[in-house]
């Protein structure tokens, strides 16, 4: 029998890999292209990416999570805050902003 493949499901897969790429270009790229997708499943994978050795790789997944603009990720974006690098703390800093301005709109 030939198992049916969900294609949400295989591009989650494939890209969630990608997060554990050499380059940092790559691991930013799959971080982004994750949080265009509508699955709860990419919220780990990208407070995952935010404690990245690369800081462009860290900034996207703030940037993302900003987006997303949910609670569960707000203990992470505000450690996210304390970053030695200025884009990803500006990044952090903008994505709380985000997600609290919803809220406080609700």
């Amino acid at each position: 029998m030939i198992q049916q493949l969900n294609p949400t499901q295989l591009i989650f897969d494939t890209l969630s890999h990608k997060l554990d790429d050499d380059l940092p270009q790559i691991r930013a790229k799959a971080a982004e292209s994750l949080g265009k997708m509508d699955t709860e499943k990419v919220l780990s994978y990208l407070i995952q990416s935010l404690t990245d050795e690369d800081p462009k790789v860290r900034a996207v997944a703030a940037t993302i999570l900003g987006e997303i603009g949910t609670e569960a990720t707000l203990a992470e974006l505000s450690q996210a805050c304390s970053d030695p690098d200025d884009e990803v703390r500006l990044s952090a800093v903008d994505a709380l902003g985000k997600i609290g301005y919803r809220y406080a709109l609700n």
